[in-house]
């Protein structure tokens, strides 16, 4: 029976390459070569995850936590959360130009790898509940917001490695967002300007 740490640290190295899989763009990758590229056995696969699906959700997750603090710092440098979280959003299309094996992990997981990770979702949520609750916007349904916001990034995503996108459809997908939550075009192009001035 491993010690708790050496366990941590097996199913740390097992996410670390399933990472590296994933952010290549190969789902199709064989539990053995997963254990290989972690230097552990086959077996110890099977102790911390269910399945490989399991193991690609935890990396996802994992992957997604780390550049967490990289986004709320992003959120917080605009006073109205909800124009900061527009502001993440236009950012994160970038990825594929300063961090091509997190966007590449995105789209390789899709859709139904982030269903099953709520965390991701809680701040983007709070954020537009902030500015709601502040008077600053407006917001029906704020989950179903986020939720297509997250589809609508993902798609984007697509279309930059499909080299089908056009050099402003970040901007102008995130602008449909915008109108909806109630803010001007001189509210939005502040968005627009602060994404511009951050380091890539």
């Amino acid at each position: 029976m491993p010690s708790p740490a050496s366990g941590l640290k097996t199913r740390q190295s097992l996410i670390d390459a399933a990472k590296g899989f994933l952010g290549q763009g190969n789902r199709d990758v064989s539990i053995q070569e997963i254990a290989k590229a972690a230097n552990v056995s086959v077996g110890s696969v099977y102790t911390y995850f269910k399945d490989k699906n399991e193991l690609f959700d935890a990396a996802a997750a994992d992957a997604l936590m780390d550049n967490v603090p990289q986004l709320e710092k992003i959120l917080s440098g605009i006073d109205d959360s909800a124009l900061g979280f527009l502001a993440t959003g236009i950012w994160a299309c970038r990825r594929p130009s300063f961090s091509p094996e997190l966007a590449r992990i995105i789209l390789t997981v899709g859709p139904l790898g982030f269903a099953r990770f709520d965390d991701y979702f809680q701040g983007p949520i709070q954020a537009i509940q902030q500015s709601v609750d502040r008077g600053l916007c407006h917001c029906e349904d704020i989950e179903a917001f986020v939720l297509a916001a997250s589809g609508a990034y993902q798609n984007i995503l697509a279309h930059v490695y499909a080299g089908t996108a056009s050099e402003d459809l970040a901007e102008r997908v995130y602008w449909q967002f915008a109108k909806e939550l109630g803010y001007s075009r001189e509210q939005y192009q502040e968005v627009i300007d602060y994404v511009a001035s951050l380091p890539a």
